[in-house]
């Protein structure tokens, strides 16, 4: 029986750290380049574990917390282009904050567990 999985809170912090240091460059630098940095992050993170441990697990290992972090940056340069022309852009950082701590508590818990039992499986590890 495999144990339920736990928040690891050094990587929960770490993530977030990470996730609000580049959502704070998505809010400055606008929402016409977030595509292209969020997609060049997303292919070379991508592309590492699909290279180490193939593409059924690379996938699997982020499908739990990848399309709500997207949002979550998402909503962060939204609100960049609202700040930029001084409209009302609280609302959707709040959003994009949240998402981003949502998805920060999802990959340090729920990603991981299902990260490391499904490389077990495939190595048949019990």
């Amino acid at each position: 029986m495999h144990e339920l999985p736990v928040p690891d809170y050094t990587l929960l912090f770490h993530i977030i750290t990470v996730n609000f240091t580049f959502a704070l460059i998505i809010f400055l630098v606008g929402n016409k380049i977030i595509q292209k940095i969020i997609g060049f992050t997303i292919a070379l993170y991508v592309g590492e574990i699909v290279f180490k441990f193939g593409l059924i697990v690379g996938l699997i290992g982020i499908l739990p917390h990848g399309p709500i972090e997207f949002l979550g940056f998402s909503f962060i340069a939204y609100a960049g282009q609202k700040f930029k022309t001084r409209n009302n852009y609280t609302k959707p950082l709040i959003i994009g904050c949240t998402l981003l701590i949502t998805a920060a508590f999802i990959e340090s818990t729920l990603s991981i567990y299902i990260f490391q039992n499904s490389i077990r499986v495939l190595k048949n590890i019990p």
